[in-house]
């Protein structure tokens, strides 16, 4: 039987199975789907830096160009630019990194970019960005 020919609820019932099994199909790749990402600091002078509690700034500072801070987050950034997974969903924020046209939010073992691409995350262990978190306490 020709797919015009199958009565209305038949095809209605086809199309929704179609649908899902393309949502199912895209999400899968969704998750398999690991990236790099290449965010551009050299015209970035700065970073602000925000850790947060219960959803609300507890200390903010600035990390300066030439500063140690700096180094360190360019440093992890370029040891850090694989194995990034697209991610559509939004996030509490815990330690935020951010400049020109990016902004990292490290929460508890993951951490979430955003910036032109696109919004990524990745495992990482606590460790990693500690060093953000011991300046200012």
């Amino acid at each position: 039987m020709l797919p015009s020919q199958l009565p209305y609820n038949s095809a209605v019932m086809c199309l929704s199975k179609l649908k899902l099994w393309v949502t199912l199909v895209t999400a899968l790749f969704l998750i398999g789907c690991n990236v790099d990402i290449d965010p551009v600091f050299e015209n970035a002078n700065e970073f602000s830096v925000r850790i947060h509690e219960s959803n609300k700034a507890v200390v903010e500072y600035k990390m300066l160009k030439g500063t140690e801070g700096y180094k360190q987050c360019v440093d992890w950034v370029q040891a850090n630019k694989r194995g990034w997974s697209p991610t559509p969903a939004s996030y509490v924020p815990g330690v935020r990194v951010s400049g020109a046209g990016y902004d990292f939010n490290f929460i508890g073992d993951m951490v979430v970019v955003n910036y032109k691409d696109g919004q990524f995350s990745k495992n990482v262990g606590k460790n990693e960005y500690e060093f953000l978190i011991q300046k200012n306490t």
